[in-house]
């Protein structure tokens, strides 16, 4: 009898031995069996013709170079594109209203010490009225714009961790219970992501949590797809710091930069200064 692999034998990743990033190779290194999958989608998606190579990685990716899953994903994303008016076009920050007040932001250059890029929360801001697909999608695929331009390959294997900082929210216990979303709406918008979108969460590590953690946990459970739970864990803030160096966390939760809203929407500005509204080439 052959000797089972244990979760430790496998790439940190979850990806392919073969699809491994090493230091001597070039931060945008591109296998060349990736090279071809990214041909064949190519040929079979007259839709995604003009995408980037990293944007059809990102894909490959998120469905661990597994050509049929990936063309599904792919096919269910332009779809929802298309319906969404989101299709063949760049979107801007001036027009995602969500990404003005801090609820959710991504930097460039931000990723803990497994190199997985960060994307932070601040729960107390969660609002129901929001947590709907005319809202939530176009600001996943900004997010997915964003990263599959400013990081290099290397990163983008590596999937992301949302940082969920909960403080503020447990007060008392209604406030927190009136920002979770339990409508149809809402659970449609959040289940959503992980079937529309090549975002590959690794770990949601949520601080300030406090006793109320485990009342929106369960109400979460019945929002979010069950793998999706099973990686949502509270730390403390000093287990935080051994995930995600101090140097990449904002100051709310114990970081040492300068990474606030203010910066946020400065720094997105910024990078859609350098895009024209329809390339995926910078100008």
């Amino acid at each position: 009898m052959g000797k089972t692999k244990n979760k430790e034998d496998k790439p940190f990743n979850r990806l392919a031995a073969e699809f491994q990033w090493t230091p001597d190779l070039d931060e945008d290194h591109i296998f060349p069996r990736e090279r071809e999958m990214i041909l064949k989608l190519r040929d079979a998606n007259p839709d995604i013709q003009d995408w980037s190579d990293k944007l059809i990685l990102y894909f490959l990716f998120a469905r661990r170079h597994d050509l049929e899953k990936t063309q599904e994903l792919l096919d269910l994303n332009v779809k929802m594109l298309k319906e969404m008016n989101l299709y063949g076009r760049r979107l801007t920050r001036k027009e995602i209203a969500d990404l003005d007040v801090g609820r959710y932001m991504f930097f460039a250059n931000t990723v803990d010490v497994h190199d997985r890029i960060l994307v932070f929360l601040d729960m107390s801001k969660a609002d129901p009225k929001r947590n709907r697909k005319q809202f939530l999608w176009p600001a996943v695929w900004y997010e997915i714009q964003f990263h599959t331009d400013v990081y290099t390959v290397r990163y983008l294997r590596n999937g992301l961790v949302l940082v969920g900082n909960m403080e503020g929210m447990y007060a008392n216990h209604d406030p927190a219970i009136k920002q979770m979303d339990t409508s149809s709406e809402g659970k449609e918008a959040s289940k959503g992501m992980m079937g529309l979108f090549p975002r590959r969460v690794r770990q949601m590590a949520v601080v300030n949590g406090g006793a109320i953690f485990k009342i929106v946990y369960q109400i979460a459970k019945t929002i979010m797809p069950r793998k999706m739970t099973k990686r949502v864990a509270m730390i403390g803030n000093e287990d935080l710091k051994k995930l995600v160096p101090a140097s990449s966390l904002p100051p709310l939760v114990g970081g040492t930069t300068d990474l606030t809203v203010e910066k946020f929407v400065r720094d997105l500005d910024e990078y859609d200064a350098r895009y024209t509204l329809s390339e995926q080439k910078p100008i």
